[in-house]
């Protein structure tokens, strides 16, 4: 049975006497809202002029009242089975008069699958189930689609908080690069200079020693061949002069002694 037929059965209403009790309707989890709008039809049902059964049993009495429609059918069909030649039944007990029988529900409220006539049919009550049963359907399919839609916002904010966890991660490793980057550039710094610190005080040991190999030959009286070539900046040239003018300086102090000797 599909789910239009079973909640159209269960808005059928039934009746004993002049009272309608309405049966409640389940929806699948509805909210205030719905549940307020399925009341407020059910009022509106309830107010609507209720069908005159077919046959009903009136606990008061012991006969069975018809309606006027009814009763001329069964006079009719009473009169045809008078005329007509009866033949003879078994015979059986006629039931007690205090002995109630029970009607079928489908006699006052016929079956789901059973066809209704057009003019049930154009009762205004289908019209009104049929509507109840269309929103019905409407709500459980947009219950659906917004839990697929809470679950695809769900799945993105997980991916958002997952994005920017990394992008914090990414966040702190550059901060450390940068920081290792800027300890190296003190280091490089560091190191030039102590580099053109040592190259400053080479050169100037260079001067100093060139000086005093200057004054040595000024002293000596000695003649210096390369001095004219000599470079401020060359070390190499400054150690041939020195080698130079110590040569000169030992031949200088043996001819010193010889002068002593003769003497």
């Amino acid at each position: 049975m599909s789910e239009r037929k079973r909640l159209r059965r269960m808005m059928l209403f039934s009746r004993a006497g002049n009272e309608s009790r309405y049966m409640k309707i389940s929806l699948p989890r509805p909210n205030q809202v719905l549940a307020d709008k399925i009341m407020t039809l059910l009022e509106l049902l309830r107010l609507l002029p209720p069908r005159q059964p077919r046959r009903v049993f009136s606990p008061l009495k012991t006969t069975w009242t018809f309606p006027l429609a009814n009763r001329a059918k069964s006079t009719l069909g009473r009169k045809a089975s008078v005329q007509e030649p009866k033949p003879s039944p078994a015979k059986s007990t006629p039931p007690s008069r205090t002995t109630v029988e029970k009607i079928p529900v489908s006699r006052v409220i016929p079956a789901g699958s059973a066809p209704a006539s057009s003019a049930a049919r154009d009762h205004p009550i289908y019209a009104t189930v049929d509507a109840v049963v269309d929103f019905a359907e409407q709500f459980t399919r947009l219950e659906a689609e917004n839990a697929q839609l809470r679950k695809t916002v769900k799945s993105s904010a997980d991916q958002v908080l997952e994005a920017n966890m990394l992008a914090t991660d990414a966040k702190k490793v550059n901060a450390l690069l940068k920081e290792e980057v800027s300890k190296l550039k003190q280091q490089m710094k560091d190191e030039q200079d102590a580099r053109r610190a040592a190259a400053v005080a080479i050169d100037k040991r260079e001067g100093v020693l060139r000086e005093s190999i200057k004054d040595l030959l000024e002293a000596a009286n000695i003649t210096v061949t390369r001095r004219h070539q000599l470079r401020v900046d060359s070390t190499s040239d400054a150690m041939s002069l020195a080698a130079e003018s110590n040569v000169q300086v030992l031949g200088l102090l043996q001819k010193t002694r010889g002068r002593g000797c003769t003497r």
